[in-house]
C-alpha cells in the first residue's frame, strides 16, 4: 500500500525516479539567474542528475506533485528528517504553475504529514532573501522568519538566505490510502 495525499488541487504520491529527473530537467533549461533558491549549485546538479534521488531516498519522503484533474507532474518536494524532531522541507515547481497557489498548497500538506504522520516538532524551509515568491509559499504555509545566514559567494559577493520554520500544532489531517 502507497500513502498518497490528496488537497484541493493537488494529488501528492511517492516520487519515482523517473519523476525526479523530469523536474531536474526543468531545471536544465533556466537562465543562471533563476537559481536563486538559497540551493549550492553542487546540489542543483545532483538534483538535475538524479544522484540526489539515490543518497537522499533512504532517509527522506520524496514527492511528486500532480494536478487532481489532468495528473500531469507539476513539481516535486522533499521532507528530510533533521533529528527525530525536527525537518527541513523544500520544494520544486515547474516554472508554468507558480504563482498559482499550488506552492503553498503542496506545503502546507507536507507540513501537516510531516506534524501529523511523522511526528515532528517542526519543520524549517530555506531561501535566497531575493528569492519573495518562495518566502511567501513559506509564510503562506504558515513558516515564520527565524533566522538569515550570510555566505561569501566565490565572486566576493554577499548571498543571504532566509531560514524560516514553523512550529507543531494540533493539525486534522489525514492522508488517503491508494493501492
Amino acid at each position: 500500500m502507497t500513502t498518497t495525499w490528496t488537497t484541493p488541487r493537488l494529488h501528492l504520491v511517492p516520487c519515482t525516479r523517473q519523476e525526479w529527473r523530469e523536474v531536474g530537467r526543468w531545471f536544465i533549461t533556466l537562465p543562471d539567474e533563476a537559481f536563486d533558491d538559497g540551493l549550492p549549485p553542487r546540489l542543483w546538479q545532483h538534483i538535475i542528475t538524479g544522484r540526489f534521488f539515490d543518497t537522499a531516498k533512504p532517509y527522506s519522503l520524496l514527492i511528486a506533485i500532480r494536478r487532481r484533474r489532468q495528473q500531469d507532474l507539476i513539481g516535486a518536494a522533499f521532507l528530510a528528517p533533521q533529528s527525530d524532531q525536527y525537518g527541513k522541507a523544500s520544494l520544486f515547481l515547474a516554472p508554468p504553475f507558480r504563482g498559482r497557489g499550488y506552492g503553498t498548497e503542496a506545503l502546507q500538506a507536507l507540513v501537516k504529514y510531516g506534524f501529523s504522520i511523522l511526528g515532528l516538532r517542526g519543520i524549517t524551509g530555506e531561501a535566497d532573501a531575493e528569492n519573495h515568491a518562495a518566502l511567501s509559499v513559506m509564510q503562506k504555509a504558515g513558516m515564520n522568519l527565524r533566522y538569515r545566514l550570510k555566505t561569501e559567494m566565490p565572486d566576493g559577493s554577499i548571498r543571504v538566505i532566509i531560514g524560516c520554520t514553523v512550529d507543531c500544532e494540533p493539525l486534522k489531517f489525514q492522508p488517503t490510502a491508494a493501492s
